[in-house]
């Protein structure tokens, strides 16, 4: 993020460039859509294979509540499914991301993904 006195003094932009604009939840590689190479860089973030910059973790908190974790990962499931059936996203998930722990992880926050809410 830029400071406040940089931000005004007029040769700041032209130093370091303009910022982003927007940025898409859940488009975490930027490439203007939601697929699951999305996912898997999100998983890879929540496990902690990797750590995001700004921008991927901005992209990445689907329910921008500062932290990544397994609700944003299946935020943008649900999104690339096309559905908003807990259940079912837990169960994709469970198939191709099974080192994750999805069940776990939800019912550590309390969260029951065995309701279908579609």
């Amino acid at each position: 993020m830029y400071s406040r006195i940089y931000t005004r003094l007029p040769w700041f932009f032209d130093y370091i460039g303009e910022p982003e604009d927007d940025i898409l939840l859940g488009d975490v590689n930027f490439d203007g859509l939601h697929n699951v190479t999305d996912i898997v860089i999100v998983v890879n973030f929540v496990l902690g294979g990797s750590t995001p910059s700004d921008d991927e973790f901005t992209a990445a908190d689907m329910n921008e509540d500062g932290i990544l974790n397994i609700l944003d990962v299946v935020e943008v499931v649900n999104i690339i499914l096309g559905s908003n059936d807990l259940a079912r996203t837990v169960e994709w998930l469970d198939k191709n991301f099974p080192e994750l722990e999805t069940k776990k992880r939800l019912e550590r926050l309390n969260i029951d993904w065995r309701k279908k809410n579609d």
